[in-house]
């Protein structure tokens, strides 16, 4: 008879083992499936970094090709060594500053004077 009755005790851990299990099994697959989120989530944000410092590194190039093509075209600019140094008395510039003042207003000292006026 005790034979017996330990079966059932058996019976009845096992049937409230199940409800047990489920819920660990549940806990773990709800677990799992957070850190899949996660880890997905970081690997987009990832691409995403990766996209955005692609478009800053392709913006620097493209204005260091600007900057280097408007740097040519000054520097092809006939300027007077005279208006040079009217300028950059006139305004207390630098002789740098006022060659490249005068080369951006096409080398003509009128409109370098006048855009150094406004």
């Amino acid at each position: 008879a005790q034979a017996a009755g330990d079966e059932v005790d058996e019976v009845e851990q096992t049937e409230e083992q199940k409800p047990l299990e489920k819920t660990h099994a549940n806990m773990a697959s709800s677990n799992l499936a957070k850190v899949n989120e996660f880890v997905e989530e970081k690997e987009m944000n990832q691409a995403r970094i990766a996209a955005a410092m692609q478009r800053v590194e392709d913006a620097q190039k493209k204005k260091q090709l600007e900057d280097e093509e408007r740097a040519r075209k000054l520097a092809a600019v006939v300027i007077d060594k005279a208006d040079v140094a009217l300028i950059a008395s006139e305004f207390e510039l630098t002789t740098e500053a006022a060659e490249l003042a005068l080369r951006a207003n096409n080398g003509d000292a009128a409109a370098t004077l006048l855009a150094l006026l406004r």
